[in-house]
């Protein structure tokens, strides 16, 4: 619920209860790592949140993020990823987490007010002063209190120093949310809202007279936040074109506000804030110009999609001018450690391929117990993105009814068809490779009774699937390519040779 850390201090005279200072030392900044990751919401404790784990294709938030009593941020993801990895993933170490000791906090109102040119007068208006950390330390900082739609306080925020990684810390108790809420009946009036990246942004919009709101941290966004621009018909968003804007792209493209949304541009400055201080006479008319040029979410969304696009494209140009791409796949695959099986890889890349067709190749991938066929999938898997596919090791009876993934041209990949339970569940895997769809009809309990519901799982997909058995169901092998792979003497010779010559393990995808 809080963000960057325990909350300390009162006025001049000394702490006060609530405000006891709790952690000596301030952590890497919290915000560097929220930034990093998608769908953050606050936890249900004082500063834990959760969020999508970057480690694996996460759909339900799997990742807690804690900042611990003594400046550590612990990372634990519930679906098994392990540390190492999930900060790999986000290109950081393990020593960017641990408390990092910090000089004293020392800024002054008057500081405040001078590097962000915003009157004292001001400030004190928007209810900010100036606070001491802890007793006797002779720390000082810039106590922010945030307030709710009816003007009631709900939470306090510090802010230590004008520059550096640690600069914020939360009130013990305080839950982060979105600064002004107090204001919106004045963008209810205009029509439209500046959407900024914390607190001295939107004081400079308030300074100017123009609606606005802040975002406590660029990756921090809850849904049910949405009700609080109803009535609002355009939320202007300022990019930054940096790793928080990518932050805010994110969420925004799943949010239900997102068709409201407008990004704009202030011709290399970095936001609202340093447009202020560097041209406080011009402010007015460059905003004015930068909002006119604003594009919609969705002909932003349009020109990254087209930007990936393109660079995709230069990327792999020469592969669409190849007289023959399954000759580039083969060569590529080599550096995979996939020893022969040079045709049968062929066949897969082809088969997965199909996801894109309307009426796709499925394909069963027959062998031995350890005799490759797994890694034979992975490594053609390892050419392909991981929207492409919906990796699953097993299936339960009614897994395919309430399946939270989108199917559409993706491929199902299951590795050992033993892990498909049931008759029923190979019933619907028939009626979803045959109709390109599932159609599936229940009934639930509601207020009113018994109810029918309708389920819908959309296609056309494809499926891959590895096995032992000689035979699958019946009616669900007429729907399916079969590709066995070879387990012979000179296979398992070449399979050796490749180990050797690697010392003894496997490449890994290019």
């Amino acid at each position: 619920m809080t963000a960057t850390g325990e909350g300390s201090g009162g006025d001049a005279g000394g702490a006060t209860p609530e405000e006891k200072n709790t952690s000596p030392a301030l952590s890497y900044h919290i915000d560097a790592v929220l930034s990093k990751l998608r769908e953050v919401k606050p936890g249900g404790a004082a500063n834990t949140w959760t969020a999508l784990c970057p480690a694996h294709k996460d759909k339900r938030q799997s990742l807690s993020v804690t900042l611990a009593d003594d400046g550590r941020i612990l990372l634990k993801c519930f679906s098994g990823c392990p540390f190492s990895k999930i900060v790999a993933v986000l290109g950081m170490d393990a020593a960017d987490l641990a408390p990092t000791p910090q000089p004293k906090a020392s800024l002054t109102l008057m500081e405040y007010s001078t590097s962000k040119r915003l009157p004292l007068s001001f400030l004190a208006t928007l209810g900010l002063r100036e606070t001491s950390l802890g007793r006797g330390r002779g720390e000082r900082a810039v106590a922010t209190p945030y307030y709710s739609s009816k003007g009631e306080q709900i939470g306090l925020r510090y802010r230590l120093s004008m520059t550096g990684d640690a600069r914020f810390r939360w009130r013990d108790g305080s839950k982060a949310s979105l600064y002004g809420l107090q204001r919106m009946s004045k963008a209810r009036e205009a029509g439209y809202i500046l959407m900024l990246e914390g607190e001295s942004d939107t004081q400079t919009a308030w300074l100017h007279d123009l609606p606005a709101i802040g975002l406590p941290g660029a990756g921090v966004w809850r849904e049910d936040w949405c009700g609080h621009f109803d009535g609002i018909g355009r939320i202007c968003v300022a990019d930054e074109r940096d790793d928080g804007a990518n932050a805010i792209r994110q969420w925004v493209s799943k949010s239900a506000i997102r068709d409201r949304v407008w990004f704009f541009s202030l011709d290399g400055l970095k936001d609202v804030s340093e447009l202020h201080c560097t041209d406080p006479d011009g402010f007015d008319a460059r905003l004015r110009a930068a909002l006119e040029a604003a594009v919609p979410w969705s002909e932003a969304d349009r020109q990254e999609r087209a930007a990936v696009a393109d660079g995709a494209w230069q990327v792999c140009q020469h592969l669409a001018a190849s007289p023959d791409i399954l000759q580039e796949f083969t060569a590529a695959l080599a550096a995979t450690g996939l020893a022969g099986e040079r045709q049968a890889a062929q066949i897969v890349y082809l088969a997965l391929t199909s996801r894109l067709l309307d009426r796709p190749v499925s394909i069963v991938i027959r062998g031995p117990a350890a005799g490759g066929k797994n890694f034979l999938l992975d490594s053609v898997l390892a050419f392909f993105p991981l929207g492409a596919r919906v990796e699953l090791t097993g299936l339960s009876e009614h897994a395919l009814i309430y399946i939270d993934t989108d199917l559409a041209h993706k491929c199902l990949v299951i590795y050992e068809a033993e892990g498909v339970a049931g008759d029923f569940t190979q019933y619907l895997l028939r009626g979803l490779l045959s109709k390109g769809e599932l159609v599936y009809q229940t009934v639930v309990k509601t207020d009113e009774g018994m109810q029918p519901l309708t389920i819908r799982r959309k296609g056309p997909t494809n499926v891959a699937l590895t096995t032992t058995r000689p035979m699958l169901n019946p009616e669900n092998e007429t729907r399916m390519l079969s590709l066995g792979i070879t387990d012979s003497r000179e296979q398992t010779r070449e399979v050796f040779r490749v180990l050797a010559d690697d010392g003894g393990k496997p490449k890994p995808p290019p």
